[in-house]
């Protein structure tokens, strides 16, 4: 699962979004290095995609990425010193809650983010228990 980008779409055809997990307590990252710079890894893989017009999912299947789909990359780790410092040499912004970094590569036309394994699980948390006061709440007064 670690170090392996994985895409997503379904259903909506405008979008894709790639996610890459590092394995946590990684901190050895460099920026422009192929092998050791996730930043750079999503926006190879996005070029990719634009240039070839189609992405090949794990099990095989190509699936075609027509001009003018949104990509998104997410990057899953843990923000260490040695990512903060590929973020910062990216230059990419630091999330309203410093927990992550962002970025919209206007070249590349895609919307990058970095957040820490927590930053993911509390956002999931929050999301989850907004969408149960809701849910709850309505059943409730139904």
């Amino acid at each position: 699962m670690f170090d392996d980008c994985s895409i997503y779409r379904e259903g909506d055809k405008d979008t894709v979004v790639l996610i890459e997990f590092k394995k946590p307590g990684r901190d050895d990252y460099s920026y422009a290095d192929p092998k050791r710079d996730p930043i750079q890894q999503v926006i190879e893989t996005a070029v990719k995609i634009r240039s070839t017009g189609r992405l090949i999912t794990k099990s095989g299947r190509t699936i075609a990425v027509p001009d003018g789909v949104r990509l998104y990359a997410y990057v899953v780790a843990d923000v260490e010193p040695t990512l903060r410092t590929v973020c910062e040499n990216h230059d990419m912004h630091d999330s309203w809650d410093q927990k992550g970094f962002y970025m919209y590569h206007a070249k590349k036309d895609i919307f990058i983010e970095v957040m820490g394994y927590d930053k993911l699980l509390d956002d999931a948390k929050k999301r989850n228990a907004a969408f149960f006061d809701v849910l709850l709440g309505e059943l409730a007064d139904g």
